[in-house]
């Protein structure tokens, strides 16, 4: 993956997808922006899994939709028994492994369990904030990730992430930049 310094490069969570679904406005200006080389997006196996078991047909479409239309980078997880899909994850070293046991502790190792640690991990290997409105959740996951020995990475919600997106928008003069 090559990336330019200014790049922004964000992973997104399945409920940003979500959003982006329902806000033309923001998903334009990303789209704007990732053709721009501005913004890099990424997701893992877990937000594909979440939006593939969206209930109901139209509405599962339609994130499968936006996802296409965003054109993220895949980017693999760390591999936990039970929990990932090994042909989209990598082996972790002992040091990795150790954040992410400090981070889950004695949960259960279910993908449902392990989602916020595993795309906290991903967006951290990767340069990346992570995004999610299960903020609270991410938040303690990248908090956790950080004391024990991980890198500190930025975590915004949907709010940050259209504040920042406009923000690039102004300095790299896209016309769909927001207005105040």
């Amino acid at each position: 993956m090559t990336t330019r310094p200014d790049q922004l490069r964000i992973l997104i969570d399945g409920n940003i997808i979500d959003a982006l679904a329902t806000d033309s406005q923001t998903l334009k200006l990303l789209q704007s922006l990732r053709a721009r080389g501005a913004v890099e997006v990424l997701i893992t196996f877990v937000q594909v899994t979440e939006l593939n078991n969206t209930r109901g047909e139209d509405r599962r479409q339609q994130l499968l939709t936006t996802l296409a239309v965003l054109g993220p980078t895949k980017v693999a997880t760390a591999g936990i028994w039970d929990c990932t899909n090994w042909d989209e994850s990598k082996w972790v070293g002992e040091e990795t492994k150790a954040q992410l046991d400090a981070v889950m502790g004695n949960k259960l190792r279910t993908l449902n369990k392990w989602a916020d640690a595993l795309i906290t991990t991903a967006a951290a290997e990767n340069s990346a904030a992570v995004v999610s409105d299960n903020y609270k959740d991410v938040k303690k996951a990248a908090d956790r990730f950080w004391k024990a020995g991980g890198a500190k990475l930025e975590d915004w919600n949907y709010a940050d992430l259209k504040q920042r997106l406009g923000e690039v928008g102004t300095n790299v003069g896209t016309e769909c930049g927001y207005h105040s």
